[in-house]
């Protein structure tokens, strides 16, 4: 080991990453839209995004992409909305919680009102998990 600091920086760095608190959840909304037309917008965000190339490789080139693919989606009218957090519970009331909002999200996917990830969140953010 040549650099035993940078070792333990980066080790430190690494240990720490884990100890944070995770992202808050968000969905894409629109005023009036159903999940059909949200994954219409997103592909086309998504395709747009790749077929431009500009954004090089790597982690910043990925942020890049992100970003251009969420101008995208705002041009569309879409909004990126911020979960609330979640509280505190137990294994028995997540378990319950989650198969309830899985079958509900999966009969508004079938029924082409929403897609199935905002379905989902949108039923756990309701009970506020």
């Amino acid at each position: 080991m040549k650099h035993p600091l940078l070792w333990a920086v980066l080790m430190v760095t690494l240990l720490s990453v884990g100890c944070a608190p995770p992202a808050p959840a968000t969905i894409w909304k629109k005023d009036g839209v159903t999940g059909n037309a949200y994954q219409a917008d997103s592909y086309n965000c998504e395709k747009d995004a790749r077929q431009s190339g500009y954004f090089g490789s790597g982690l910043i080139g990925a942020v890049a992409m992100k970003n251009f693919y969420e101008r995208c989606m705002y041009a569309q009218g879409w909004r990126l909305e911020t979960l609330p957090v979640s509280k505190s519970f137990t294994g028995d009331e997540w378990n319950q919680v989650t198969g309830y909002c899985r079958s509900l999200a999966e009969k508004a996917k079938e029924a082409g009102q929403e897609t199935f990830p905002n379905a989902f969140n949108s039923c756990m953010a309701a009970r506020g998990f």
